[in-house]
């Protein structure tokens, strides 16, 4: 198996871990459509592209994960995930380091049936999910405020940030 295989594979699994706790927490979507690069300068960039239909003759064919129990009237929705992210970024614009086969980085576009001012919660409920999906794979994980995912090293004593929840509308 390549390296591209492996991280369809890898994104496969934690897609359907995630769907599951999307689901639980209400947010859930299908199908969806998931596009695996190996590098990109920002999953975000990519992904609101894609959502735009506004797609790039040099992208993978998306690997689509067929219909669920859900919404059948909304677009699909859309992830990106990358092996490295090479201008990455958080809140306020900051820069978020994206290091090559260090972590999976990921952007999800779905189309919820909310008005905006109703998704002002969003971010915690992306974290919680989150949460779930790794605690899947025996990760215990806790959110910080506002928006980061934190797990505990023990060999080093203290919290490490594992990923951070960034909505944009």
């Amino acid at each position: 198996m390549n390296r591209s295989e492996l991280v369809v594979d890898a994104a496969a699994d934690y897609i359907s871990r995630l769907r599951r706790a999307f689901e639980e927490a209400g947010i859930g979507t299908c199908p969806l459509e998931v596009l695996c690069f190996d590098s990109l300068e920002s999953t975000m960039d990519v992904a609101r592209n894609f959502a735009r239909g506004e797609i790039d003759e040099k992208w993978p064919t998306p690997v689509v994960f067929g219909a669920c129990g859900g919404d059948t009237e909304s677009p699909p929705a859309k992830m990106v995930v990358s092996r490295e992210q090479t201008s990455g970024r958080g809140r306020f614009g900051r820069v978020w380091n994206s290091p090559k086969d260090k972590g999976l980085y990921v952007s999800y576009v779905f189309y919820p049936h909310v008005p905006p001012r109703q998704m002002v919660g969003f971010s915690l409920a992306m974290g919680v999910a989150v949460i779930r999906a790794l605690s899947e794979f025996d990760v215990a994980a806790a959110l910080k405020w506002p928006n980061d995912v934190v797990v505990y090293n023990h060999s080093e004593e203290k919290w490490r940030k594992l990923a951070g929840i960034l909505v944009e509308m």
